[in-house]
């Protein structure tokens, strides 16, 4: 499965953030796109073979008890290679996703949003799980917004991208079948070959 969360490094791919202390109760919306250099770290993290369009818009508000919450819409244009031929297959993205940051240390569980995912859609209240595990933290009083889009990127990039109209047929000859006289000899035949000829 395609990694989600950024192992390798503390630093996100793609550094894009927003201040909590700037946000409150009226809506803010931030418009984002990576750099060419984060670009192409994204593509290495991403195992894809190019990002050749990704931007995303940030509506961020302070709901009650300060709760933080982030409704995101997200364009992306990727091209990977086939599974079966290796060719270049083009990919659209198109997808909205939202998240909660409560008391500016944690946020839902990733976990818990991706299993929501989909059933989310369509929803006109959104739920606040009271699941923590795998929390997305703020870091230093900062929502990281690029790496929210990241991870939701991840999700809709399709694992195994075919070519239209690829496919791996096997021919007959193509399959190795071993014959019995072929097959791997028990290993106590000879063994019982030289028992018999005492």
């Amino acid at each position: 499965m395609r990694q989600s969360k950024n192992t390798s490094s503390d630093t996100p791919e793609w550094g894009f953030t927003i201040e909590a202390d700037e946000i409150s109760e009226t809506p803010r919306s931030y418009f984002l796109s990576p750099t060419e250099q984060e670009i192409k770290d994204l593509e290495r993290r991403l195992d894809v073979k190019s990002i050749d369009r990704l931007e995303a818009t940030l509506n961020v508000s302070r709901q009650a008890g300060g709760r933080i919450y982030v409704q995101g819409h997200m364009k992306a244009k990727i091209t990977q290679s086939c599974v079966v031929t290796l060719e270049p297959v083009e990919d659209w993205i198109e997808d909205d996703f939202d998240a909660w940051y409560l008391d500016k240390d944690s946020t839902v569980s990733f976990t818990e949003a991706k299993k929501n995912h989909q059933t989310k859609k369509g929803h006109v209240e959104v739920e606040v799980s009271e699941e923590s595990d795998d929390p997305e933290p703020l870091v230093d009083g900062k929502i990281q917004g690029g790496e929210l889009v990241t991870q939701y990127l991840s999700l809709a990039i399709n694992p195994y991208p075919h070519k239209e109209g690829a496919a791996h047929e096997f021919r007959d000859d193509e399959i190795e079948v071993n014959k019995p006289s072929e097959l791997r000899k028990n290993p106590f035949e000879a063994l019982k070959d030289w028992k018999s000829k005492r």
